[in-house]
């Protein structure tokens, strides 16, 4: 066995800290979703009550296959098939609308060849990428920051103005996502700043308007009733019934400090114990501890993926990291902050805790594309020459500022060889 487990360890490349993370969140969320699936098993399974982890066991391995997959790829792979994985990506998206044209489906997903996907879980990483893209080239002059700032406009209004049609919470992750992105970047903080005016008055007369909308238009109709459910509590409802968020709460209160470490009472009440509120169900199974845990778990993910940003000798992959570490840990937030009941319901689900496929397998790609930046920036560091070490203030602001030479290199080159 000690034979084989050097060469084992040798498969996951990349950063150890995020292998470590990913590994303990996929573990985590195995007794928390075989705790919680009781109602999702006797809806869906026909009461097969280990059904809905075994499913979730299977993807996640499916997902570290993908992960240890893509670190071997190189980078640049990517970015020839960034303009056909955005036209396929927009296309679907389109054609997902379409099909769910009178139907009660959102929107959000596909269905082909019998099996359904959520195509907005991989219209995300497209975005994500194709902005890192543009941001890169911003980086040569201020024409060339212009252009950019448009092209990501475009980019942007395309697949995120056609996610939003569908799914207003994933449409706002994803745009705060970009926002960060372009600021990170050095796009012009003007532009960035008049956006954000606009994007905030357009919102605010579509919420105005939203009785006269059609329903699918955004759900706006949908998000409007959940803030006001939000804003006014118990008073939304006459009939004083208790909202999912309520049952949220008992799951939070039952579990106290220790947890039950046992079979969930309130996920057979609350329909989206899976997913939009799977952190409620493992703070009732593990207590507050493992809730604290799982919070710190990803705060330590955003950590790694800072240090592996400012690792990167290139723009490209710095912004690329950027964005799927930023993505990710915003997502979490929103999650465990729905829970907790400090925002509207929103329908995010938590990355690797939530049950899910599509979901599973696009942050196992995402995370898997960070893993390969983080390997190959380590091999163009142990290319260089060491710095020789000096005591010297004025040596020390040289390799600091060497340190971040990628947030002002002018390079043509921006995919790491």
């Amino acid at each position: 066995m000690k034979k084989y487990l050097p060469k084992l360890a040798q498969l996951f490349r990349g950063d150890k800290g995020i292998w470590i993370i990913v590994v303990a969140l996929s573990m985590i969320s195995l007794p928390v979703l075989l705790s919680s699936g009781g109602r999702l098993a006797y809806n869906i399974y026909e009461g097969a009550y280990l059904q809905p982890g075994i499913k979730h066991a299977v993807y996640i391995l499916v997902g570290f296959a993908m992960m240890v997959g893509i670190i071997y790829l190189p980078i640049t792979i990517f970015g020839k098939l960034s303009h056909l994985i955005n036209g396929m990506v927009f296309v679907m998206l389109l054609l997902g609308l379409f099909l769910s044209s009178g139907s009660e489906q959102t929107g959000r997903s596909l269905e082909l060849g019998g099996i359904s996907f959520q195509i907005t879980e991989f219209a995300k990483l497209a975005l994500i990428y194709t902005t890192a893209y543009f941001i890169g080239t911003a980086q040569r002059d201020e024409t060339a920051r212009n252009n950019a700032f448009w092209k990501i406009i475009i980019a942007t209004a395309a697949i995120g103005g056609t996610i939003f049609v569908a799914d207003f919470s994933t449409s706002f992750l994803l745009c705060s996502t970009i926002l960060i992105m372009m600021i990170v970047g050095r796009i012009q903080i003007k532009k960035i700043a008049m956006l954000i005016v606009f994007l905030v008055m357009g919102f605010t007369i579509l919420i105005l308007i939203s009785d006269s909308l059609p329903v699918r238009v955004g759900r706006i109709s949908t998000v409007k009733s959940r803030v006001m459910a939000y804003v006014k509590g118990a008073d939304i409802t006459p009939d004083h019934r208790m909202r999912q968020v309520d049952y949220a709460k008992v799951a939070i209160v039952r579990g106290g400090l220790n947890g039950t470490a046992d079979k969930s009472l309130v996920s057979n009440f609350l329909s989206a114990s899976h997913n939009d509120f799977v952190y409620a169900m493992s703070i009732e199974f593990g207590g507050m501890a493992l809730g604290v845990i799982i919070w710190l778990l990803f705060v330590i993910f955003f950590v790694r993926c800072f240090k592996i940003m400012i690792r990167c000798k290139k723009v490209f992959p710095a912004m690329l990291v950027c964005g799927i570490g930023t993505m990710y840990v915003l997502q979490a937030l929103i999650n465990i902050s729905v829970s907790l009941n400090i925002i509207p319901v929103t329908g995010q689900p938590l990355p690797f805790i939530s049950l899910g496929g599509s979901s599973v397998l696009a942050t196992s790609i995402g995370v898997g594309i960070i893993q390969n930046i983080a390997y190959r920036s380590k091999i163009e560091q142990n290319m260089e020459p060491e710095v020789p070490s000096s005591n010297s203030i004025i040596e020390e602001v040289r390799r600091i500022e060497d340190k971040y030479s990628y947030l002002t290199e002018d390079d043509d080159e921006l995919y790491m060889e």
